[in-house]
């Protein structure tokens, strides 16, 4: 469905040069910290993390949109890093109109607007047979 908004998007900004380099990156790659290659109006590369739910857009009068997801150190760090990086909340997904919110570098917002929270470990253990 995103894939499919972005090459809506090229067209419509006149990009049609760019729709054969969108990429499913996520799918030949999943350590690249993104899952869509994309492109902006002046073909700058453009990361797309997609993360989805079947819950409504949230929508309360005077109360900012609170999004709540997980995210992996590697998207983490990859969110930080890369200039266009962007995740792509997918609402409603077990509808017929899915709702799709976007949001562009969303770790330079100021503390007052996110907070990060480690939510799991990694473990490895290499253990030695005994005896």
């Amino acid at each position: 469905m995103v894939l499919e908004r972005e090459r809506e998007y090229l067209k419509k900004i006149g990009r049609i040069d760019l729709i054969d380099k969108l990429k499913h990156t996520s799918n030949e790659d999943d350590s690249a910290g993104y899952d869509i290659l994309s492109f902006d109006k002046k073909g700058n590369k453009k990361y797309i993390e997609v993360k989805s739910t079947t819950l409504k857009v949230p929508n309360v009068p005077n109360v900012p949109n609170v999004h709540h997801f997980f995210i992996s150190s590697n998207e983490y760090e990859k969110a930080k890093s890369l200039k266009n990086y962007y995740i792509y909340f997918v609402f409603e997904t077990n509808t017929k109109n899915p709702k799709i919110s976007e949001l562009k570098r969303p770790f330079d917002l100021p503390d007052s607007e996110i907070e990060v929270s480690p939510a799991n470990y990694d473990v490895k253990i290499g253990l030695q047979a005994k005896g």
